[in-house]
């Protein structure tokens, strides 16, 4: 008997569900890079940074989200994503984007923990633009 191409996958922020699915494969937007999950993947655990959470359904479908914080697990064909924040990529609104990096880049970097801040929100915020107009 062949092996399923397929597995599942959990979205779930602190404000509840996001999407559940069977798909054939999971792009990641993990910390340190994009991670690829296909069916079989060795369990890992990753923290998410911020970018495109995308997948293939089981019918083909390609469906993109955008996706900041948290972490993922892959465990038994089995992947659970909880980022911090997820929606659907087509409502990204380039304007909104745009006016959270201005605002990242205002947020005062006195101190080292504040310049940490500071960098962290610009590069989540420039993401985030990114994403927002190639969704475009």
């Amino acid at each position: 008997m062949a092996a399923s191409r397929t597995f599942s996958l959990e979205v779930m922020t602190p404000n509840g569900p996001v999407t559940s699915a069977d798909v054939s494969v999971v792009i990641l937007p993990a910390a340190d890079g994009e991670l690829g999950i296909l069916a079989g993947h060795a369990p890992v655990v990753t923290l998410l940074g911020a970018g495109v959470l995308a997948f293939t359904d089981a019918a083909g479908k390609r469906v993109r989200y955008w996706a900041a914080g948290g972490f993922a697990h892959v465990r038994d064909n089995a992947v659970s994503v909880l980022p911090e924040v997820c929606c659907p990529l087509e409502k990204l609104d380039p304007a909104a984007a745009q006016q959270e990096l201005d605002a990242a880049r205002a947020l005062p970097a006195a101190t080292r923990e504040a310049a940490a801040r500071r960098t962290a929100a610009v590069n989540t915020a420039q993401a985030k633009l990114r994403a927002a107009v190639a969704a475009r």
